[in-house]
């Protein structure tokens, strides 16, 4: 074989690989991942936001009443996948985002505690984000 059909063989293998190696990466671009499911806390809520976030925060009014446990509630919230966002004078707020299209899901939860421990307010809100 002369080194001419080496070359041209060896430029056909090249671009096959190419072609093949673009495939596989515009199939997974194009696959959609594997979703993240909504916190257990904040599964099965209404389609619509208005109803969704007024239903969520019910939710969370239900399962952390005022005088409960601040440390239950984080503790849960935690145990949930929700990101602890911050402490101090404004009270404490977790949030859990979820992407859905071009767009994130966000359920948040924000609370004050005494200095017992025992929640004097809490709140639930669902959202979404979109580009």
């Amino acid at each position: 074989m002369t080194n001419r059909k080496i070359a041209k063989i060896l430029a056909s293998i090249v671009f096959i690989l190419t072609i093949a190696i673009l495939i596989v990466f515009v199939k997974a671009a194009m696959s959609p991942p594997e979703p993240i499911p909504a916190p257990p806390i904040g599964q099965n809520l209404p389609a619509d936001f208005a109803t969704a976030d007024f239903a969520f925060n019910e939710r969370i009014q239900k399962t952390f009443p005022i005088g409960s446990s601040a440390s239950d509630l984080a503790t849960r919230l935690d145990q949930e996948g929700f990101r602890h966002d911050a402490v101090g004078d404004d009270g404490n707020y977790a949030t859990f985002q979820r992407p859905y299209g071009f767009c994130n899901l966000i359920w948040a939860v924000s609370w004050h505690a005494d200095p017992q421990g025992r929640i004097t307010s809490v709140q639930g809100d669902y959202s979404g984000k979109c580009l």
